[in-house]
């Protein structure tokens, strides 16, 4: 049974399945996965065909921890699809009010911790979330190249939705602040940009953080970065754009 667990907060194109894998493949922190994550579900109860709270939170930590004492979960931070998922697990649990949503969370995942997984170029992060959506290439194995040929991309700009998913990158990351406000948490925050660079010390922070104490060899690292010079091209159309008729330029 799972006694101890983590929480990975995070807004897509941050790492975090990378991070993530590597967190599975040390064979000794659980599976830190989408375990809340609806796909073709149309509620939890469906995804792990349950029927009432405790089976829920067995199945559920069962997925989190893998056969481990210590489980990971990766928490969705879109402020609606949160709240439908806390919704219906205090519906199950027989709950009408979220003034016990601290409770219900505790229920489910025991003397938790909470990791903060952000990007500090937000520009960076909207275009290579746009590029994804395009050519649903979210991850590169290692050893392996991009399937899409270039000419794919040549009308698949969009600064009106690469904008957008600006706007959202930062609004997801100010939902989660305020979570963690809410509830007092002083998450283990990591950043892109910097824990990138040296994933074996990150995976040693966060094992210090977690008090995590097993030995373990660092494992293979499966994906490899997805940017390229398409990347590249449409970082600066879009810095261009966002900035048309300023009389200064500021990025």
């Amino acid at each position: 049974m799972m006694k101890r667990s983590y929480r990975i907060w995070t807004a897509p194109r941050t790492g975090h399945t990378l991070l993530a894998r590597l967190l599975t493949d040390t064979g000794v922190a659980g599976t830190p996965g989408e375990h809340l994550t609806l796909h073709d579900e149309s509620n939890l109860k469906e995804k792990y065909q349950v029927s009432n709270y405790p089976e829920m939170i067995r199945a559920i930590q069962e997925a989190c921890s893998g056969g481990t004492l210590i489980g990971g979960c990766k928490m969705d931070s879109h402020k609606d699809r949160h709240i439908i998922l806390r919704d219906e697990l205090l519906d199950l649990k027989g709950i009408t009010t979220d003034d016990e949503e601290k409770d219900l969370w505790a229920d489910l995942f025991p003397d938790v911790k909470d990791i903060f997984l952000l990007r500090r170029n937000k520009v960076r992060q909207a275009v290579s979330w746009w590029k994804a959506i395009q050519d649903n290439e979210w991850h590169i194995e290692a050893g392996k190249s991009r399937i899409t040929d270039q000419s794919f991309y040549e009308d698949k700009y969009d600064f009106k939705a690469i904008l957008h998913l600006w706007k959202e990158s930062m609004l997801r990351e100010a939902n989660m602040q305020d979570y963690f406000t809410r509830f007092q948490i002083k998450p283990l925050t990591l950043v892109y940009e910097d824990y990138i660079q040296d994933l074996e010390r990150t995976i040693a922070q966060i094992f210090e953080f977690l008090n995590i104490k097993d030995q373990f060899t660092f494992p293979e690292v499966r994906y490899k970065k997805t940017a390229d010079d398409i990347s590249e091209l449409w970082v600066e159309r879009f810095k261009n754009d966002i900035q048309d008729g300023w009389d200064s330029i500021a990025y």
